[in-house]
């Protein structure tokens, strides 16, 4: 029981993990009193966190011809962390161009190619930074994000594993390690390295449910329900509750025959998050198994609104239309399901 790295990088979507580790991105500290009027305000705005009127003064900065160097990099990090990938990609390019001695722009840079998913770009500018200066945690991190995007999962662990022994205070790096071994079934790693991440950040929800999936894949059963109710709890008092939580306490509890109960957290998981097509596909089967087939029908068809290539959807949907004596609709859905297998 897992849910699979696309949670975090899938098609076209950027990750809730990527914006967490830009959370702890390099940035220069910028000098407010060493600037012009209108970049010393952009700084402000940038060091409180209000990125996109940042990005605005700092454009204006440069096309009065008044900005140096450094603007380009404060627009280009402003534009990547209120998510204008494009515009970020301008100006950080433009920066590296001008100051490739730069480890903070290749690694931003690096982030912006990885959001945009061009891979190659960003295994390279990673690189170049960590060249620059090689005792940085977070362009390790980065680095092993792009190597499981592309399955390259030895040098990710390697990636991971440096980016641990940079910062053994750091609970990202041995989260990112255990989903990695959760992902290739290495599950009593796995298990230990979620652990320590649930260690150092005890309010981790996704450390904790991914753990007690761990723990249920294991036969660790008290455990399993344990942890899930704790990420769940957790959860609840969290200012942005995450949807991975019910989802993951929803496919356990199905698994194990609760399935009334299952159906009430993965109804939170959908509701938390409206665009992930695995909370409604585990709904669509818990309902389906309580016969209630006219529900499962419109949460599937929901799922392939968002994503029509998932050949699972279109085999359950198949056999809901069938069971509901809609022959037609069953019969073209196996199809469809058939034919995104191949």
């Amino acid at each position: 029981m897992q849910l699979v790295w696309s949670c975090m990088l899938s098609r076209g979507k950027v990750s809730v993990l990527l914006f967490f580790l830009l959370s702890n991105a390099l940035v220069r500290a910028g000098s407010p009193q060493s600037a012009g009027k209108e970049k010393r305000r952009a700084l402000r705005l940038f060091q409180k966190g209000d990125y996109g009127k940042a990005a605005h003064g700092f454009q204006n900065e440069i096309e009065k011809g008044t900005s140096d160097t450094e603007s380009y990099y404060y627009l280009g990090v402003s534009r990547l962390r209120s998510g204008d990938f494009q515009g970020a990609l301008e100006a950080l390019e433009r920066f590296v161009k001008e100051v490739p001695e730069s480890s903070e722009g290749w690694l931003n840079l690096g982030v912006v190619y990885f959001a945009l998913q061009r891979f190659d770009n960003a295994i390279r500018a990673f690189h170049s930074s960590l060249q620059l200066d090689a005792e940085q945690p977070l362009a390790n991190k980065m680095l092993g994000r792009v190597y499981v995007a592309t399955e390259k999962h030895a040098l990710a662990e390697r990636a991971f594993v440096r980016a641990m022994e940079l910062d053994r205070q750091d609970f990202q790096s041995p989260y990112l390690l255990g989903r990695l071994y959760q992902t290739v079934d290495r599950l009593v790693e796995a298990a230990r390295y979620l652990e320590e991440s649930a260690r150092l950040n005890p309010n981790s929800v996704r450390a904790f449910s991914f753990l007690g999936a761990v723990y249920y894949a294991l036969g660790r059963d008290s455990e399993a329900a344990q942890t899930l109710r704790k990420a769940v709890e957790l959860n609840a008092s969290s200012p942005s509750p995450d949807f991975v939580p019910h989802l993951e306490y929803g496919i356990y509890l199905q698994r194990t025959g609760h399935l009334k109960e299952s159906v009430q957290q993965l109804r939170k998981a959908v509701a938390l998050n409206p665009r992930t097509v695995e909370a409604y596909f585990e709904l669509a089967k818990t309902l389906y198994r309580l016969e209630q087939l006219a529900e499962a029908r419109k949460f599937l068809e929901e799922a392939i609104s968002i994503d029509a290539a998932d050949p699972r959807l279109h085999y359950l949907l198949g056999r809901v239309c069938y069971e509901q004596g809609d022959v037609q609709c069953g019969h073209r859905h196996m199809v469809l399901s058939e034919s995104h297998r191949k």
